[in-house]
């Protein structure tokens, strides 16, 4: 009798330890995540970090490596506009450099791609009555 108060005992203290681990098990399971609430990305438990590279270490110094032909934008020879940098004081002494003969040193291109504006066309339909009585309607053509 007294084997079978002890097992019993046992028992409904591994029921309480289970029902606790069940009891934090559904906790767990249905916490909110990006997936299943307004909760952003970020605040995701187990997410992977993103601030990782998943490249491999090189020996190799970034950028282009010696012996890499390298390709760029060439200079085209009649660009659309021309704007000349010249200095017209010297920041040294401050005197004027205006009457001073000039030397190109550098010169680069810019590109820009000019922004596209929307056109809108309106198209309108008319009718007109025949004198025989019969009015005429004309229909929207296809483009």
């Amino acid at each position: 009798m007294n084997s079978d108060k002890k097992r019993i005992a046992e028992l409904e203290t591994k029921v309480i330890r289970l029902e606790s681990l069940i009891e934090k098990l559904l906790d767990k399971m249905h916490r909110k995540n990006s997936r299943n609430s307004s909760v952003s990305p970020s605040k995701d438990e187990n997410r992977p970090l993103k601030n990782q590279s998943f490249r491999t270490k090189s020996s190799k110094k970034a950028g282009g490596q010696p012996g890499h032909k390298g390709t760029t934008l060439k200079m085209v020879e009649n660009p659309d506009q021309i704007i000349n940098h010249k200095p017209d004081f010297c920041n040294f002494c401050g005197n004027d450099l205006s009457d001073q003969p000039e030397e190109l040193l550098l010169k680069r291109q810019v590109v820009d791609i000019p922004v596209i504006f929307p056109k809108y066309t309106e198209h309108r339909i008319f009718k007109k009555t025949c004198s025989c009585g019969h009015q005429n309607k004309s229909v929207f053509q296809k483009m």
